[in-house]
């Protein structure tokens, strides 16, 4: 039986406890904010330009963190990929490569279906994600060289998905997943080494798309980690974003997901030039309480009137609790990530 996104022309809201079977983003009918129909030339520039979408990873144990995406904004698109691995930064420091293509050229994203294949490439600069049969495999390239090449079991964790109203005739789909088995290999500074459980590696996916805000932005954390306890933990919060119609916050234990109240991200202070902001993020009724200090912060700052984006996302130790009534979970310094970001496209 498919259960596509689009029905009626219109998306289906609220948090899935299954996965659409396909977004069928051509179902969606184009509407201006004056409830009249788009068609034609403008339909055909509002699904180019104005449909957003991109796929994020992380890879990471305790002490390193891996990240990269396939952007596609329309007007431009975007891959980046970076390893931080914190006990090298003395000797070694941070691998990052981030490149533009106008208009998305060569960028691709594909939807979060059951096979869907991304990819972005400029010059020597490959990046591609298959998602099939329960797995998403993933490979970065360079100047002849494999940076990274990983098979993330998908199947494991509770999907968290969410559909959400977005501004007076938009809508944003979110697909994600947290603290996944993951095998592999990657390259740092011309050094191979494994992706393994036995190495304490686990992997995040974040899959959106949607008609977005010409104007947004959002605060957001993850984390994949096993704790002292032995349970295998991750989270996902947000604030500013598909806050409309339910909340992408939840954390799941042991692939088992659970939802989580609205939270705030509040900055409290820095800590220090060579250290980032430290926040705290918290929820109304007390059920979640952490404090987040971070560090080396990938960035990127672009403001050419029209479009523009300040993205800030600073690798992060997580300190704190969570509290469900069913669980009560204890960080003590467990690696995730911290994002910022406002962007206008």
């Amino acid at each position: 039986m498919t259960t596509p996104l689009i029905q009626h022309g219109q998306p289906r809201y609220g948090r899935f406890k299954s996965t659409p079977s396909v977004i069928n983003v051509e179902d969606f009918k184009l509407q201006t904010p004056f409830e009249h129909s788009i068609s034609g030339l403008s339909a055909s520039l509002k699904r180019q330009l104005g449909f957003k979408s991109f796929q994020f990873v992380s890879i990471n144990n305790q002490d390193v963190m891996i990240g990269l995406a396939i952007v596609d904004l329309g007007w431009v698109g975007n891959g980046f990929f970076y390893i931080h691995d914190r006990n090298d930064l003395k000797s070694a420091p941070v691998q990052e490569l981030s490149l533009l293509q106008p208009f998305a050229y060569q960028t691709h994203v594909g939807l979060p279906e059951s096979q869907t294949q991304s990819f972005f490439q400029k010059s020597q600069f490959r990046i591609d994600i298959q998602s099939s049969n329960n797995q998403r495999m993933v490979k970065v390239s360079h100047a002849k060289q494999n940076l990274l090449e990983a098979v993330i079991e998908t199947s494991e964790a509770e999907p968290l998905a969410l559909c959400s109203p977005t501004g007076a005739t938009g809508w944003t789909y979110t697909q994600k997943q947290t603290a996944q088995t993951v095998r592999g290999q990657y390259l740092h500074h011309g050094q191979p080494f494994e992706i393994s459980p036995e190495r304490g590696f686990l992997a995040a996916t974040d899959d959106s798309c949607g008609f977005m805000n010409h104007k947004t932005s959002w605060h957001w954390l993850s984390v994949s980690a096993t704790l002292k306890s032995g349970q295998r933990v991750g989270v996902n919060f947000a604030m500013g974003v598909n806050q409309t119609f339910g909340s992408e916050n939840a954390l799941w234990i042991d692939h088992q997901i659970f939802e989580i109240p609205p939270v705030m991200f509040e900055r409290v202070e820095s800590i220090g030039s060579n250290n980032g902001p430290t926040w705290r993020i918290y929820s109304a009724d007390g059920a979640v309480d952490l404090t987040v200090q971070t560090g080396w912060c990938r960035q990127e700052s672009l403001n050419l009137g029209l479009v523009a984006s300040h993205f800030n996302q600073w690798i992060a130790h997580v300190f704190g609790q969570i509290n469900t009534n069913k669980h009560l979970v204890i960080f003590d310094g467990e690696m995730g990530l911290l994002e910022k970001h406002f962007a206008k496209w």
